[in-house]
Order: C-alpha cells, then structure tokens, then sequence
C-alpha cells in the first residue's frame, strides 16, 4: 500500500481533507462542529435567566435604596448573556482526526457567530476580542454610596481601545466581542507556570514535597499558611482556594518569575503591566498570547479587589485574560505526549511573521502527567458536569455526566475538604457552608466520562474548562475539550431559586449558577456522543448503558 503523508495538522482541525476526497459522512468538520454549539446554546432557554442585578453583590448597599432592590428581571433577548464556547474534539480514524470550533453569543449576537482560525496561527480570525470591563457590560458602575450605582449611558456601544485587542489577526474584523473574565480558571495558568517552575529547580516529585510558608502580609502570622508544593496545587485547582492561589502567586514573585509595576493604583495592586512575567512569556513561546496574568502583586499574591467590580483602572481582574479558544488549544498541547499519533499535534505557527511552530514537547511529560492528575480529582463537578448536586430538587441537570472522582467519595455519599482532609489545614477550606448533594449513587453509577477539568464563579463570570474521556471500562470512548466563558456567575439564577428574601442563591439555594449551564453541558456532550461513540454503521458503540444501569 503506498503511504500517504498526513496532512498539517491545522488543516484537520479546520476539517480540511489530505487527500481532496469528500469527508466522511460521519466525521466532524470545523463548520459543522461550530454549527453543533450553536445548536447546543439556542436549545438553553437563556433569555429567561434572571439577573439580580449589579448591586447584589454590595454588602453596604442598603435595601431602602431603590437601586440596592435585587432585581427580579429576566435577561431577554437585548441583554443576552456573554457567551465564548469552545470544542476540540478527537476523532481518530477520520481524515480530520482533530477538529475544534469556536462560537461567540452576546446583546449583540444573540443567535450566535462561529469562528473561523487563521490558517497560520490558529488564532481566531473573524471575531476581535477584548478585554472584561464591568462598566461596559452594566452601562454603569456601583459605587459606595447614595445613589450606589452610577450610569454611563451608551457604554456598551462605545469604541474598544485598538491597543487591547486579544487576536491581532481579527483586527480588519467588523465583529467585536468582550472576552468574560475566565475567574478561577485562570489557576490552571499558574498550576503550568508553578510545576515548570519547580521541575527547574531538581525532581518534581521532590520539589512538589518541599514547604512553602505562605506570607498573608499582615502583622499576625496566625494567617500564614505552610502547607508543600503539592497541597497548594491540590487545593487551588481541585476546589479553587483562593488562599492556596495567593500562595502559588507570591511564590511566582518571590522567584523572580514576576516583577510588578512600580506604578500603584488606590488599592494598592499594580497599576501597569508588570516589568517582568514569565508566566506571560510562557504562553507567549507556546504561540497562545492571549493567555494572561497581569497586576498581580507580591505583598499577599492576590489578583484583585472585590470591591472595584472589575474596573480597568483599578483591578486586576480586568487584566486576566483566557479566550475559551486559546484555552482549548493549551489543553491539547497539555494532552499531547510521546504516544500522541502525529497527525493528532498541535503545529500552528507561533506567529504570522514566523515559520517557527509550537513545539509540544517544550513542557515536560512529567509536568504534563502532574497537571493532569490534579484537573482529574476536580471536585466542584457543578457547571456544565453538575454531578456534585445530584438528585437535589434546584440543584440543575446532571449536565455532562461525569463520575465524581473517588478522592470525594466515601460509602457513596460526598466527602467534603474540610477540618484534616486531605490533609491539615486544607487552605481556604469549604467550612461546610454549602449545601451540596448527600448521596451520589445513581449519578455516579450511570455517569459515562472522567472529565479533568476546572471551574470558575464571580459574580458575573460562570467558567468551565477541561478534557472529557469516556470511560472505557463502562463502553465509552468519546474524548474532547471543552471551554466556556460566560458572563453567567452567581448574580444570575433560575426563577424557581428566588424567593422574597434578600438571598444569594449560590447559598441559599444550592447551586451557584444557572442551571441552564448544565443543560448546555448536556447539550454539549450529547452532540459529542453522537458524533464520537458511533461506528462506521453510525451505531453508538455503548447502547443504553445509562438507561440499563440506572435502574
């Protein structure tokens, strides 16, 4: 038989075929897959989410104040959630066998773009995207007192600063699109930076077992932590402690990996990019630049102050940047190993001025397979997977169904990181102040992937992102990346989670998002399934696994 070379991997994941044949009936392209997520969205009732409102997040803002009232309106059709969802799937055996697509919803798309990528780059091409500005998205900011929240009519209309845009290969584009703050997410950037950082310095293994004493920068040291490398990592990427990230940040400082502005804003976090980033130069050298975190500051390695609802001027959070795209596309770089076919490698270009591509082997096994250990013991399977509020009456959907992993699980009822587990002082701990699900059975028998993956909340911000595998001893071989940023946080929720009370329904109410989330996640993995699981006869290659043991 006379070989065939394969084709360059960006043109299979634009669903361009190696030989000029007409693609397989059952194989994705790049147009199909986006048309998949468009679908996926539009099926999710999202105008009827109901917005709180910008102030429900202002402890002094009082309820006899008019604009203080929590808001009881549903987004509608104008204000349309911001939306930035990506997909790369795996589809071995098909003359694509790597496919991605990217699809784009706000106010002003409510029915949704598609993403078209540079042929070189990668880099989405059709769509400009900036950066998260609060101000913008509320026409409006919250302020401190009487009348608590200040207009600024037409914000959203104007013109975005031509120095902030993400993708310089959409600057000719007519489409503009606010990129949603990717919140915790963004730990999976520094989890990369802190393990390349430590495999510097000797053995990983043994690195990640040395001590770090994390410095909270006040006088009473009852708020340092020490905890090792490992514990760190564990509690900021497997139930996103913000103490835990603190400490990975000032430990990027303390290295010399970043150097902060001098230029200071009234919070006290840097007011300019910083003098020094190896974290941004990281990603930059894998040919992602978009993926960024800036302002963050030495002194408690925090990223931003809660009480500026992310203005440009004075948070840092307005300066952390993760397109779900460039997400995606670091994911499957990570997922990439010594057994990885050729023709399923990441190779774009590192730039459209050089010939020079990514290169996946640059981050060491070793690191990819720590990385990835973490993301699989995620415990907060609660957006687009919901298995941690299983069976509960306003808990959601089970989403993508996911098995909880077994680090979480004990006699089939959730175990929680709290008091001495997993170990002492699990930084930032959960205190038992959520009121998630008390028994896991059916979902955890009839659940059908492993999805290594992180989550992330604010207010306005509902992220997931991670790597779903089917589980191959249950019959299920689908595999793909998915990444959503969203502007859906914990100020959005479902009519049937709101009563008259002043509440946050992240607390009150069970889950902290929308369920619409985890009917998108549903969405999502269920045009998967139907793509991935079937044979050449369109079978699906596990029939009926979560009716017949579901019951």
């Amino acid at each position: 038989m006379k070989h065939i070379p394969c084709a360059p991997v960006f043109a299979l994941l634009l669903g361009l075929s190696s030989t000029g044949f007409a693609k397989e009936k059952s194989c994705l392209t790049t147009n199909e897959l986006n048309n998949e997520l468009k679908s996926a969205v539009l099926k999710v009732d999202f105008k009827n989410v109901v917005d709180l409102g910008p102030t429900f997040t202002a402890d002094p803002c009082p309820t006899t104040e008019p604009a203080c009232q929590h808001g009881r309106k549903t987004l509608g059709r104008k204000q349309f959630p911001q939306i930035d969802l990506a997909v790369i799937a795996f589809q071995p055996g098909c003359k694509n066998p790597v496919v991605g697509g990217n699809v784009f919803f706000s106010r002003d798309y409510p029915r949704g773009v598609g993403a078209s990528f540079d042929p070189k780059t990668q880099a989405v091409s059709n769509v400009k995207m900036y950066p998260w500005l609060q101000e913008r998205f509320d026409e409006g900011q919250v302020i401190s007192q009487a009348p608590w929240f200040k207009p600024s009519p037409g914000a959203w209309k104007s013109r975005y600063p031509a120095n902030e845009l993400l993708n310089p290969e959409a600057v000719r584009s007519p489409i503009s699109f606010m990129s949603p703050y990717p919140a915790s997410v963004f730990k999976i950037l520094v989890a990369l930076r802190v393990l390349q950082k430590l495999e510097e310095q000797g053995s990983l293994e043994q690195q990640l077992n040395n001590k770090y004493t994390y410095d909270f920068g006040t006088a009473d040291a009852s708020d340092d932590v020490t905890l090792t490398f490992a514990q760190f990592l564990d509690a900021m990427i497997q139930w996103s402690g913000n103490k835990a990230t603190a400490a990975l940040i000032q430990y990027l400082h303390r290295s010399g990996d970043i150097i902060e502005a001098e230029q200071k804003d009234s919070a006290g976090y840097p007011a300019a990019a910083p003098r020094q980033n190896k974290l941004n130069e990281l990603f930059a050298s894998l040919g992602l630049p978009a993926l960024q975190m800036n302002r963050t500051r030495m002194q408690d390695g925090l990223w931003g102050n809660r009480d500026t609802m992310y203005l440009k001027d004075s948070s840092s959070v307005s300066h952390i940047f993760m397109p779900s795209w460039d997400t995606a596309r670091l994911l499957w770089l990570l997922r990439t190993n010594s057994s990885t076919p050729e023709n399923q490698k990441p190779d774009w270009q590192l730039s459209s001025k050089s010939n020079k591509k990514v290169d996946a082997s640059s981050i060491s096994e070793t690191v990819r397979n720590a990385f990835w250990a973490n993301m699989k013991n995620q415990l907060f399977h609660e957006v687009l997977s919901n298995t941690l509020h299983c069976q509960q009456k306003l808990g959601g959907g089970f989403g993508i169904p996911a098995l909880l992993p077994q680090k979480w699980v004990s006699t089939g009822q959730l175990k929680l990181p709290v008091g001495d587990y997993p170990f002492v002082f699990a930084a930032d701990e959960l205190k038992g102040d959520y009121n998630f699900t008390k028994n896991l059975g059916e979902c955890q028998t009839t659940a059908e992937v492993e999805f290594a993956s992180k989550t992330g909340l604010t207010s306005v911000s509902g992220s997931h992102a991670g790597l779903v595998k089917g589980l191959s001893e249950r019959g299920f071989k689908r595999e793909y990346i998915v990444v959503l940023n969203s502007s859906l946080g914990s100020r959005f929720t479902d009519s049937n989670r709101l009563d008259a009370e002043r509440v946050i329904p992240c607390f009150d109410r069970t889950l902290c998002y929308s369920s619409r989330i985890n009917q998108l996640g549903a969405n999502i993995d269920a045009s998967m399934r139907r793509w991935l699981e079937s044979d050449e006869y369109g079978t699906s290659t596990a029939r009926n696994y979560g009716k017949t043991k579901g019951k």
